[in-house]
Parts: C-alpha cells; structure tokens; sequence
C-alpha cells in the first residue's frame, strides 16, 4: 500500500505542472489493474491512470492518482492520504528511478501558496532500497516505510 500524506503542505494540487496526478511514478512488470486506489478523498473520486506523463520538466511516469472530480489547481483543497496497494510487485518494481532519476512526484498546494510537483529524486550514491528511500522522503518532510508483504509491493509515506 503506498500512503502519501502532506506533512508540510496545505493540501493536494491538480495542475497541469503534474499532468493532473496527484502522485506519479512508474513501476515494472505492473498493468492499470493491478493498481487498488482507497477513496480517501470525501466526495471524489480517485483512480489510478496510465499515460506518458512528464509535466513540469520532473521526467517520464507511466502511472499515477488523479482526483478524476476535482476541479482543476486548487479549487478542491483536499489534505487527506493517498492511498492504493499494487498486487504482484515488490518494492524493487516500484521505486525504479525514472529518466531524471525521480522516483516519484505528488502535486501540491503548499502552505505558502504555491502550488506544482514535489519530486524525490535519488542521489549518485544509492544504498540499498529502503535506506535511500527514508533518506529522500525525510529530506521533503515525510517519513517512509517500505515492506513486503505477500507478493504486494506496500510503500507507505507518513
């Protein structure tokens, strides 16, 4: 299960920055149906998408949640988790780093009112998996666990 949380933003954004995701990324060996989004989100809908996304210069993604009955940038304000879970992939499948070397964007509205993608990228020294993840998530602000869990690729950002 992924679950992406706004530790210091006011809440998530739809821009065209982010080609209107929520949350992008890519994962190997992983098709649409994989993907199980939670609705999170009061009163809207959240769905995971395929696409060439590449907003904002942040590089190539081939997957993200999108709020598909949010209005566009910041007219829906909305702070709560995401959260979905990829069946058959591992965490290895999920967090390959992309032509930049971004793992994975999230659209949001920050707190000083500006909105746009927020990118974790990986540096040229990359220790094993789940060490370099905290090490880029604690930079942004977020904690992250990364488990394995019955064929189930589970990231959780808190």
């Amino acid at each position: 299960m992924f679950r992406d949380s706004l530790t210091n933003a006011v809440g998530w954004a739809k821009t065209g920055a982010a080609d209107d995701q929520a949350f992008k990324f890519n994962a190997t060996g992983v098709v649409l149906g994989d993907i199980t989004v939670v609705q999170t989100f009061a009163g809207q809908t959240l769905a995971a998408q395929t696409g060439a996304f590449n907003g904002d210069g942040t590089g190539n993604f081939s997957f993200g949640i999108a709020c598909t009955t949010c209005g566009g940038g910041t007219s829906t304000v909305v702070s709560s988790n995401i959260d979905f879970t990829i069946a058959n992939a591992t965490i290895a499948d999920v967090t390959a780093v992309n032509n930049l070397g971004n793992i994975f964007v999230a659209d949001v509205l920050g707190s000083n009112g500006n909105t746009g993608p927020v990118d974790a990228s990986v540096a040229s020294a990359i220790p094993e998996p789940s060490t370099w993840a905290m090490m880029i998530l604690g930079f942004f602000g977020v904690g992250f666990m990364a488990y394995r869990r019955k064929g189930q690729a589970t990231l959780r950002l808190v």
